[in-house]
């Protein structure tokens, strides 16, 4: 993925950082919905309990990482 295009007009190095972080920071509703759906229709099928748990964290964290975390009381549901 290249990422030229989107400071190739940025002057300065604190420039290019905040349009990566404005770029990068600013996830789409879409995604926040798929990721909801994602962590509410997780199931442990065949996976062990291990396995079932790092998914379940991992949509946790990414659901923290892009500003919606899940409440304590809705991860344990």
């Amino acid at each position: 993925m290249g990422v030229l295009h989107v400071v190739v007009n940025c002057q300065t190095s604190h420039y290019v950082w905040h349009t990566f972080k404005q770029a990068l920071a600013s996830p789409s509703n879409s995604y926040i919905m798929q990721l909801h759906s994602s962590f509410q229709d997780l199931q442990q099928g065949d996976d062990t309990i291990t396995i079932f748990m790092q998914k379940e964290n991992a949509l946790f964290d990414e659901l923290v990482v892009v500003g919606r975390p899940v409440s304590l009381e809705n991860f344990n549901l």
